[in-house]
């Protein structure tokens, strides 16, 4: 398995072109200085992944980082300095070191690189451009035995900040393995090298020197992650209903966790994920260890999307070269249909020929007196009562005032109003008729409630105004030419209710390292049992990534602290808080407002 660090360019079709091929299964690319600027990879032109040697200068080089400072041609640079001559084994370099138990493979440097002197064999006075594995010498870029100008070892193009063809350098350490690569510029020969030079053909008249504008390396990983589920949640041997949190004790890796996801029934896409991989401040690919362990998480898995029954489930955890670690199968039944509503038997009772229609034994539902029951129920047209059946079957519809149609989401704590116009056979309205109306829960064996009837006007239509405050809910509408008779026809209308998420977040602006505090609540009640998950997200790069879930108690209230460790410069991040469906809460998703916090990275030597 293998694992890759790497500088990614912008992305333009001519540029991608340049790049190596993405990485093979189970590996991963850090991207480094310009390489990857402006996308998740590396949105900071981040250099963090090299470390810098100096010890062995003797004070003859130097190194330099103006990665994502110099807007225009910054770049991770290594240069002689003006003065004494250098002394044979001077050097220094700049390196990537791969994780405990992993090795590189390969390497692709977008670099310009120079070098100056005089003589050649083994009285050459020239400083040598050398990279490394595992600190042999694995490719001279310049050997010394010549001068080697600007724009022979890269061409210093700052097209896409030199991230292009003319300064790219591929390297393929997969036969030697190393665990660390290294760019060295450094004086080998016994007579010493020169440190400057008169010559304008040399970079700032520095005799030797590399720029580094972006760099790929790859690195092999021969390991998988470690996974602990716990047995709570979806796995707690309940049957389980609406969306179940699967909790994740802790998964960990040397490169860090990329993905967690819940497979049901061996299905090829997840019916739960928690996906990192954007996640600036959990996986920083412009770290030689991308991403960062987890431990205390909840995957929500919405058993909705499945079929009642027994199912099994099996939890992943991916880390950042895609190598995975299963968990043991669980078996889980899921149970989320309502029990079955039966209605009562009706009447066989006919009606005496000639006479009045029947009594209907029992009453003519939403309260109405058995002596009333099997009267005509509306007249048409405003015409006399009669058989309202003679012109035909009747037909009832209904749909919200506020968008006409028979599904509606509403904010929590409003009003509604449901519009329903009754006509029969040939469309001619009927006034005066009683429709009956009744209303179910979303929740799970929520059972149908019989709230009364309302009556439809000259023009045949009603209005009947809801209240949001008891949640999401299937409303239904009947209607009988006889009282208390069997429905002729009927109209349904589904009520969405949005609820109301508080989110406060505090401090405000904060160093990287330090931490904040996320604070909310679950308003809108009744909150389940074991509580009710909410994700929180953060923006980026256009969309919405959950970073967090987190389970209120039974007052709705939730607290999740986070610690800012991967951000540099200045960045104002934008957060929110997402409840999501869940078939226990009678509720549809729903947002918190945004909260914004500022995150400044710590300069080196702050706390």
């Amino acid at each position: 398995m293998t694992r890759t660090l790497s500088a990614l360019a912008a992305t333009t079709t001519a540029l991608l072109l340049l790049i190596p091929a993405a990485a093979h299964a189970n590996t991963y690319d850090v991207f480094s200085c310009w390489a990857g600027y402006g996308t998740f990879h590396n949105p900071n032109a981040s250099s963090a992944a090299w470390t810098r040697d100096q010890a062995s200068s003797g004070g003859h080089f130097a190194i330099g980082d103006l990665c994502g400072v110099d807007r225009g041609s910054g770049a991770l640079s290594i240069v002689s300095l003006a003065g004494p001559s250098a002394s044979q084994g001077q050097n220094a370099e700049v390196a990537i070191t791969a994780p405990m138990g992993t090795t590189i493979a390969g390497a692709s440097v977008w670099r310009r690189a120079w070098t100056y002197g005089t003589g050649s064999g083994g009285s050459s006075q020239r400083n040598s451009l050398t990279a490394l594995a595992s600190g042999a010498s694995y490719l001279a870029d310049a050997d010394g035995a010549t001068d080697v100008p600007l724009g022979t070892r890269g061409t210093g193009d700052m097209t896409n900040h030199g991230i292009n063809g003319g300064n790219l350098l591929t390297l393929n350490l997969g036969s030697r393995m190393p665990a660390k690569f290294s760019y060295r510029v450094g004086c080998g020969f016994a007579a010493g090298c020169p440190t400057s030079s008169t010559s304008s053909t040399y970079a700032s008249n520095y005799a030797s020197g590399a720029e580094i504008y972006g760099s790929i390396v790859t690195v092999q990983d021969s390991s998988d992650p470690g996974l602990i589920v716990g047995d709570t949640g979806l796995f707690d041997g309940q049957k389980a209903v609406g969306v179940a949190p699967v909790e994740v004790q802790s998964a960990g890796d040397s490169a860090g966790i990329k993905r967690l996801a819940v497979f049901a029934d061996d299905a090829v896409l997840p019916i739960g994920v928690l996906d990192y991989e954007q996640d600036v401040n959990h996986c920083d690919w412009a770290q030689v260890a991308p991403c960062q362990n987890v431990s205390g998480v909840a995957i929500p898995v919405d058993t909705t999307r499945l079929p009642d029954g027994l199912h099994s489930f099996v939890v992943k955890a991916f880390d950042a070269a895609d190598n995975e670690r299963a968990s043991t199968t669980h078996y889980v039944t899921v149970d989320n249909q309502p029990d079955a509503v039966v209605d009562p038997p009706s009447d066989p009772t006919p009606a005496p020929p000639g006479g009045d229609p029947a009594p209907v034994s029992g009453g003519g539902g939403s309260g109405t007196p058995p002596s009333e029951a099997g009267l005509p129920n509306g007249t048409v047209d405003g015409g006399t009562g009669g058989s309202v059946e003679a012109s035909g079957p009747p037909r009832l519809t209904v749909a919200f005032d506020h968008n006409g149609k028979t599904r509606y989401a509403a904010r929590y704590n409003r009003m509604v109003v449901v519009r329903g116009v009754l006509v029969d056979g040939t469309g001619a309205r009927i006034a005066n008729a009683q429709v009956d109306y009744s209303a179910q829960s979303t929740t799970p064996r929520a059972r149908v409630q019989n709230l009364g009837s309302v009556r439809t006007d000259s023009s045949g239509t009603f209005n009947l105004t809801i209240a949001t405050k008891l949640g999401s809910r299937k409303l239904r509408f009947a209607y009988s030419p006889q009282i208390g008779g069997t429905p002729a026809t009927s109209a349904e209308a589904q009520l969405d209710v949005i609820p109301p998420v508080g989110l406060k977040v505090g401090p405000k602006h904060v160093r990287n390292g330090k931490s904040v505090t996320f604070r909310g609540r679950m308003s809108a009640g009744p909150i389940p049992r074991k509580g009710k998950l909410v994700n929180l997200q953060v923006r980026l790069y256009g969309h919405w990534h959950t970073f967090a879930t987190v389970r209120t108690g039974k007052s709705g209230r939730f607290k999740y602290r986070y610690r800012f460790r991967r951000t540099y410069g200045y960045v104002v991040y934008r957060f929110r808080a997402r409840s999501r469906y869940e078939a226990a809460y009678p509720f549809v998703a729903g947002s918190s407002h945004t909260v914004r916090v500022a995150v400044t990275s710590c300069p080196i030597g702050c706390e």
